[in-house]
Order: C-alpha cells, then sequence, then structure tokens
C-alpha cells in the first residue's frame, strides 16, 4: 500500500514508489551550511530539525550542535592564550 507521501505520479500517469531518504551519518557540505539556519527556525527542537534535513536522525543532530560547541569553547581558549 503506498501514499502520496511515499509515491510519485509519473508521466505516464502510473504511481511509482520513491525510496525514503537514508540517514547517515556523514554531513555533506549542505548539511553543515543548512544547519545554522534549522537552528535559528527550530531552535533545539532536534526532531524538527532531522526532519526538515531528512537524512539525520534527532540524535545526529544533538550531538552535530554538542561537539560544534565543544569545538567553539576549545578555540577560544586557545585564542586567548595567545
Amino acid at each position: 500500500m503506498s501514499t502520496d507521501r511515499d509515491s510519485s505520479v509519473a508521466g505516464d500517469g502510473k504511481k511509482r514508489l520513491s525510496k525514503p531518504q537514508q540517514t547517515s551519518s556523514y554531513w555533506r557540505v549542505n548539511e553543515m551550511e543548512m544547519f545554522p539556519k534549522h537552528l535559528l527556525a527550530h531552535g533545539k527542537n532536534w526532531t524538527k530539525i532531522a526532519e526538515e534535513m531528512g537524512t539525520k536522525t534527532a540524535q545526529q543532530v544533538r550531538s552535530r550542535k554538542e561537539s560544534s560547541n565543544s569545538r567553539s569553547k576549545i578555540i577560544t581558549q586557545r585564542m586567548q592564550r595567545l
């Protein structure tokens, strides 16, 4: 059974199933560029951000944010030592 969400109508009028996007632990350049925009729009609603991105889980999104916070702190500390 297919739904409008997982199928599309081809030029011949027949419905074809489209593959759902798979999650990937690899962050593509465009995903990294869009991530801050999703954060601004949805805050810490990791589930919503993951839905918008389509290829990430809520856990992956949250982990990315946490790791970027850690990297920022380390860089700031190193810069202050100079």
